[in-house]
């Protein structure tokens, strides 16, 4: 992080990268991705990409499932089909 970074009022650091950039990235081509996949896009850290998701998962906007011990998928609620 950088010297000159802003904190929000929870005290995190502020980040140009919103969650709108997040979601369009779902909704761009492959509509399900790995958070190193959103780490690498957007040039962030795994775990930060990570924290990202799930503030969105908690906020409905994302789901996720886990492939394994250590792969997790996340994809936006939007492409899910409700019976």
């Amino acid at each position: 992080m950088s010297g000159n970074a802003e904190r929000d009022e929870s005290g995190r650091f502020e980040s140009e990268l919103g969650n709108e950039d997040i979601m369009s990235y779902f909704a761009d081509g492959r509509p399900f991705h790995t958070a190193q996949e959103v780490a690498d896009r957007f040039g962030i850290d795994r775990s930060t990409a990570y924290r990202r998701l799930s503030r969105l998962e908690d906020e409905g906007r994302l789901e996720k499932v886990s492939l394994g011990s250590r792969t997790v998928v996340w994809w936006d609620t939007a492409d899910t089909v409700t019976a």
